[in-house]
């Protein structure tokens, strides 16, 4: 017999929720308070092309950098998740000893994600709050590492509502060492406070039925650092993300709006191609 289509929608909606654990209309740059079902895992695959100049040292550096950045989340339980991120950067440009290549690996942030609040207004309409707590574990390869264990504390929250979603999140990283010439932000001897705001808006489709449970989003952020000697900096980033239960694609952008930064480098653009996988 076949499906009712008041069924189909409820075998449907049932797919999406299970679904939005996972992803969750998560944004490129910014956090979201979710995290996938119990034993479950999904792997984030980012590629990463930024550029840094204006050197404060007398290094006079000024470099390319390509980074791999695998993001990998277990489920312990349903509220509760084990978080690693692993970058691989490479990086050519040039100082006063003349041009270089360089290849390694950089600090590792290894942290649990709590979610401590939910409101599920529909079968896909949430709101959610989470808390994360871990540390910044130093890789030990030069240039690439800062050298020190960085404990650090945040909050996330998320809310779906229809085609619009939104995400805010804090990150207060407390730097225990660090390194005079610093390239990014939380590699200096400093603390860093990270903050993002987002704004998703599903272009399609305008409504979820039996036959439509894949999504396009565009994306616009606001991502910005301030370290406690008086460095910031704030970004805006716009991108485009693709969703179903089971796979994600991301396509965004970085440029800055806001730079005063005189203790490492600037950065002077991003650009992000990136995919998520749920297993």
């Amino acid at each position: 017999m076949m499906m009712s289509r008041n069924a189909a929608f409820a075998a449907c909606a049932g797919v999406l929720a299970a679904a939005i654990p996972a992803f969750g209309q998560e944004a490129i740059f910014t956090p979201a308070a979710t995290q996938p079902a119990k034993d479950r895992v999904s792997v984030r695959q980012q590629v990463w092309l930024s550029s840094y100049h204006n050197d404060p040292t007398d290094q006079d550096r000024d470099f390319y950098e390509a980074e791999l950045r695998t993001i990998v989340a277990w489920g312990i339980r349903g509220d509760l998740s084990l978080n690693v991120e692993v970058p691989l950067l490479y990086r050519s440009g040039s100082s006063v000893d003349g041009s270089s290549n360089e290849a390694g690996v950089g600090d590792i942030p290894l942290f649990l994600k709590h979610r401590v609040w939910q409101n599920d207004t529909g079968p896909t309409d949430t709101q959610r709050i989470g808390i994360i707590g871990g540390a910044v574990i130093p890789s030990g390869d030069n240039p690439f590492s800062s050298g020190s264990v960085d404990p650090f504390v945040g909050a996330v929250y998320t809310q779906v509502a229809g085609r619009h979603g939104f995400n805010l999140a804090g990150r207060y990283t407390l730097t225990t060492g660090g390194k005079s010439d610093a390239v990014k932000p939380g590699e200096s001897t400093s603390d860093l406070f990270r903050y993002d705001a987002a704004y998703l808006y599903r272009i399609v489709p305008d409504t979820y039925g039996p036959d439509a449970f894949r999504s396009w989003y565009f994306t616009l952020e606001l991502n910005g650092n301030a370290e406690t000697n008086g460095d910031s900096e704030l970004f805006i980033s716009p991108g485009i993300l693709y969703e179903s239960p089971e796979v994600a694609f991301e396509l965004g952008v970085q440029a800055p709006l806001y730079q005063d930064v005189s203790e490492r480098m600037e950065r002077e653009f991003g650009l992000v191609m990136g995919i998520r996988l749920l297993f």
